[in-house]
């Protein structure tokens, strides 16, 4: 108000409402997944894309035969998903993030956050589900967009299998197909800790 007030005195209120609005301020260009964050994301992984690739290969084996979800929710076959560079490294950031919390407190026990919620102890950088899709530049879905993460499975088999098992909603997040003309984009994130042991997959899934 004290804003208003001053700019119509100093301009007359015809002239400030005549004013046309300041363009809004450019989102910087994918900072979240900029190369220098993808290259510390990988710095202390090493070259595990052969573990993601292997997974989406398995996903979609799975989406093109169908499977029956815990509950006996059927789904048919649906096309296959394709690969998202913003959503990998959306999945990939969280990944590390997963492992460092439980190098930090010794795993995941009583009191602690979801897979999807944990905060980065070397940068407290904690951030929603949502905050971290709009960070990677992935901010205009078709309204279907989610995520599911494991802790400690080693193979890419083992955690698809944990996730299509899973009685919490897992299995239709990788098997939906809410728009049938738009294709499924997924970002897959494995993250490994030679030191500690701990791992950790991330996938999201959704439809831009």
């Amino acid at each position: 108000t004290k804003c208003f007030r001053t700019c119509v005195e100093e301009v007359g209120l015809e002239t400030f409402c005549s004013l046309t609005e300041p363009p809004p301020n450019p989102k910087p260009a994918m900072p979240f997944c900029s190369q220098e964050q993808q290259q510390e994301l990988w710095s202390t992984n090493g070259p595990k894309t052969q573990n993601e690739n292997e997974m989406l290969h398995l996903l979609n084996v799975w989406r093109s035969e169908g499977i029956t979800c815990p509950g006996n929710e059927r789904f048919d076959p649906v096309p296959p998903a394709i690969r998202n560079p913003q959503l990998d490294c959306a999945a990939r950031a969280q990944a590390r993030k997963i492992v460092m919390y439980a190098n930090k407190h010794d795993g995941f026990g009583f009191g602690s956050p979801s897979l999807h919620d944990v905060c980065d102890p070397a940068r407290n950088n904690c951030d929603h589900f949502s905050d971290r899709m709009e960070k990677a530049g992935y901010d205009d879905w078709m309204g279907v967009i989610q995520e599911v993460a494991s802790f400690n499975y080693f193979s890419p088999l083992q955690g698809l299998e944990a996730w299509l098992g899973s009685t919490s909603g897992h299995c239709p997040v990788l098997m939906q197909q809410h728009w049938h003309h738009i294709q499924t984009e997924v970002g897959i994130g494995y993250f490994h800790d030679p030191n500690t042991g701990r791992a950790a997959y991330v996938m999201v899934a959704g439809q831009q």
